[in-house]
């Protein structure tokens, strides 16, 4: 017999994994204020944000909701390079990692009513949303790395155990939805190598020939073969599709 598993940021978040959007918006805001403390400079600016702290000894943020309240106050100022960060920013105490993603397709079907309209496409809105997602999708990396490993949960071993004792599956294959390799602290103590397989469907940040995909694609929308029949590169840059495999 066979076995599917689905395996997605639900996962990561039960190891007690900072791997939610709101996390590495908070890292990066985090990193940003370290690398302006050491700085001695009077803004810290980057490919994505400029930030002035009015206070020389800004510390860092316990939470975003911390950082909101710093900005309304007037005691750091935010700028964005790109109209699809600040987009985002705007949102980012409820966004997860899908509503990025799902933000950018809708920025890609402004682009394209833009297009029904004026019968041109807005070439320098689509290259610069392009840009500023490749930009997330470094600093999503960068982040990630950073991340230390984790631990064992319990409850997940005796979950597996229980499964893979109760019914002898001949192959395992396991979908991947995450970047990171937590699965792996379970499956040498459970299976035969040769009887399990993991698809990395977003890609393994440890493995540069499978790199991390991040974008959207909702084929189910009128606008995604729209914007496919367009046969217009830049459209399609980070584009991905429902059915991968």
């Amino acid at each position: 017999m066979n076995k599917l598993f689905l395996i997605g940021n639900g996962f990561d978040l039960a190891h007690q994994m900072k791997t939610s959007y709101s996390d590495f918006l908070l890292g990066y805001i985090n990193s940003a204020i370290r690398t302006w403390r050491d700085s001695n400079s009077n803004r810290f600016e980057d490919e994505l944000i400029t930030l002035e702290p009015n206070y020389i000894d800004q510390s860092e943020f316990v939470s975003l909701i911390e950082f909101k309240h710093a900005i309304a106050l007037g005691n750091i100022k935010l700028s964005h390079q790109f109209p699809f960060f600040d987009n985002i920013m705007k949102n980012y105490v409820d966004s997860k990692w899908v509503d990025i993603e799902y933000a950018y397709f809708q920025e890609l079907m402004k682009i394209y009513q833009y297009y029904e309209k004026h019968n041109v496409i807005h070439g320098k809105w689509l290259s610069q949303t392009n840009t500023c997602l490749d930009l997330i999708k470094q600093k999503l990396f960068q982040y990630l790395k950073t991340i230390p490993h984790t631990r064992k949960n319990e409850k997940i071993t005796d979950n597996f155990l229980w499964e893979f004792n109760r019914i002898n599956y001949s192959n395992v294959l396991f979908l991947v939805f995450n970047y990171t390799d937590t699965l792996k602290l379970y499956l040498s103590a459970i299976f035969d190598k040769e009887k399990y397989e993991i698809i990395n469907i977003h890609g393994d940040l440890d493995h540069p020939n499978n790199p991390i995909i991040f974008g959207y694609g909702d084929e189910m929308n009128k606008y995604y073969d729209k914007i496919e029949d367009l046969n217009e590169n830049e459209f399609l840059r980070n584009m991905k599709c429902l059915n991968p495999l």
